[in-house]
């Protein structure tokens, strides 16, 4: 049992956190990188992703 704990807690750390695998993105609008969908969950307005973190991801990380 350990040792499958172990697993799911490595492959949870190999996961990529960044906007192309992330649930939030959506590909719309005029940028390339996308729309940011969190902050229209959350009432707020969707931002574009930007060149610097699309790549890094930031801390609304979701995976699809």
């Amino acid at each position: 049992m350990n040792d499958l704990q172990q697993n799911i807690r490595s492959d949870q750390q190999n996961i990529k956190k960044n906007c192309w695998d992330c649930k939030y993105q959506r590909i719309a609008g005029d940028t390339f990188l996308g729309i940011c969908t969190w902050f229209s969950r959350h009432g707020k307005k969707d931002k574009q992703i930007l060149p610097s973190i699309v790549d890094d991801g930031c801390q609304f990380f979701e995976p699809r």
